[in-house]
């Protein structure tokens, strides 16, 4: 064990080794990482009790509380006290957190205890004198927004991603580089001074900074846009888009493999997720939150469209409803995910043959140049009504949207008949499909009156194109109001050929 520094860090001694690098700086996310730790064993039953606590801090090497004085009465300053301790030793939390599991188990606040842990042992790492300076220079301007260029430069986001700019050039430090080309953390720093909306002197400081450490490794400084002129995002529409894939684990079961990427710019991918293992929809959605706050961190606001690519047998996944947190007044909000941005399904299983592939990336392309949707390019299929099958299939000929009115209540149609008439419209090529879920009154059914009034309104309202933007309009509205709207049982299928991605062997390939 080293000695303690005049700061209270550990210093080894006896190498004589001088590597150029020094201890980062304590930040505001690693404070709070602190805190939360400090109530998270105050909350445990073993630290709570003090004899309990006792026989603990006895199990704790002593080299680690040789140092350590009484404990205070109070269990929550205790708890902070003891933290903030071992915190200033290295490996010390991580022993504690060790320790937890024995008196503890697997509980879910030891888990988040020893991610915490983690997290602060990793920002308690070493940053060289080079990479101190670039810090400073962030640091000097909070709104400087450095997460957007760190996943752009390093192509996967860390899990999780880091929480500030000292964490963020540990890691990108930590990266390797080919040689004679720039390193992670220059291409970062360019990255950086490229962003619109940057001060000038920080722009300035940056593109100091980077000219001297490129001069220093001998590489060019690497070329960024102009400021201002960072590559549009999302096509068409603009925009970050937050993609989301379930897949049937195998036949029967209901857990999925998730994966999950942020989409910017012409075929520029960041994956956020790629799991190996399979879990139930209800806890992806539990999950849902982080994905999307890492979204709105680099979009700097909601991304501009939730894409769900989902099997046929969970297009009707309500995941416009998964609830997402949000900060309101003085308190915290639920808010429907479908109220907050838009939302749309992209169905994973449309059919490879050629033919069929063609008639619908000509249907898509069709729509999206549309200022307005002619009557008959939008087919409403009545099910529970007496209607010619021969009649639907001519519609569909034609549709460039389909509108499935669920069956009315009572009526003698069969099980189903909304999933199977949804995926006929699929298989004919037919780019966007709305229908209602049956679950809006005591008898499970949508009201069909008032579902083909809401359908009509957001389609006569603007371009086809906005569709989804609307829908997202009427349920914050509906939302705020505290009134039901049958915007909230609608379920949007919205899929043009492109912007589809799949993972091959650990690749990633465009379809």
């Amino acid at each position: 064990m080293g000695e303690r520094g005049s700061e209270g860090r550990e210093v080894v001694c006896g190498s004589g080794r001088d590597d150029g690098r020094s201890p980062i700086l304590s930040s505001d996310a690693r404070e709070a990482a602190i805190s939360e730790l400090a109530r998270l064993l105050a909350d445990l039953p073993g630290f709570a009790d003090v004899h309990t606590r006792a026989v603990m801090l006895d199990d704790l090497p002593s080299r680690l509380i040789a140092g350590l004085a009484p404990l205070h009465p109070s269990r929550a300053v205790a708890a902070s006290q003891l933290i903030r301790y071992l915190q200033q030793w290295d490996g010390a939390l991580l022993e504690l957190a060790e320790l937890l599991v024995v008196f503890h188990g697997e509980s879910d606040p030891v888990k988040r205890f020893q991610h915490l842990v983690a997290r602060v042992a990793e920002s308690s790492g070493a940053i060289s004198v080079q990479g101190g300076e670039l810090v400073r220079i962030l640091r000097d301007d909070p709104r400087v927004p450095w997460l957007p260029s760190y996943l752009e430069v390093t192509g996967r986001v860390a899990d999780p991603p880091p929480d500030s700019p000292d964490e963020a050039v540990v890691l990108l430090e930590d990266l390797a580089a080919p040689p004679h080309q720039a390193p992670p953390v220059l291409r970062f720093a360019a990255a950086v001074a490229a962003r619109a909306g940057l001060h000038p002197g920080t722009r300035e400081d940056l593109l100091e900074w980077a000219e001297r450490f490129a001069r220093r490794l001998g590489v060019p400084v690497p070329r960024a846009p102009h400021p201002g002129q960072e590559a549009s995002y999302g096509g068409r529409d603009g925009g970050v888009r937050l993609v989301v894939r379930l897949k049937n684990y195998q036949p029967g079961s209901p857990d999925c493999m998730l994966a999950v990427w942020l989409h910017h710019g012409e075929g520029r991918w960041i994956p956020l997720a790629v799991d190996d293992e399979p879990q139930p929809p209800s806890r992806i959605a539990a999950r849902f939150g982080t994905f999307l706050k890492t979204a709105e961190d680099y979009a700097g606001g909601p991304p501009s469209r939730v894409e769900f690519m989902l099997p046929r047998s969970l297009l009707d996944l309500p995941v416009d409803r998964w609830a997402v947190r949000r900060r309101e007044g003085t308190g915290d909000v639920d808010l429907p995910l479908g109220a907050l941005c838009p939302v749309v399904v992209r169905d994973l299983e449309r059919p490879d043959d050629p033919w069929v592939r063609e008639r619908w990336a000509r249907r898509w392309r069709e729509y999206e140049d549309l200022h307005d949707l002619p009557a008959e390019r939008a087919a409403w299929v009545s099910l529970g009504h007496d209607r010619s099958p021969v009649t639907t299939v001519e519609q569909l000929e034609r549709a460039l949207a389909v509108v499935v009115e669920p069956p009315p209540r009572h009526s003698r149609a069969r099980l189903g008949s909304v999933a199977r008439t949804v995926e006929t419209a699929l298989d004919a090529g037919v780019p966007v499909v709305l229908w209602g879920r049956d679950e809006s009154d005591a008898d499970g059914c949508v009201d069909s009156g008032a579902l083909r009034a809401a359908v009509r309104y957001l389609m006569s309202r603007g371009s086809p194109g906005r569709l989804p933007e609307r829908i997202t309009s009427l349920r914050k509205e509906a939302f705020y109001s505290g009134e039901p709207s049958p915007a909230d049982q609608l379920a949007l299928v919205w899929d043009g050929p492109e912007g589809r991605l799949e993972v091959d062997g650990g690749a990633l390939r465009s379809l």
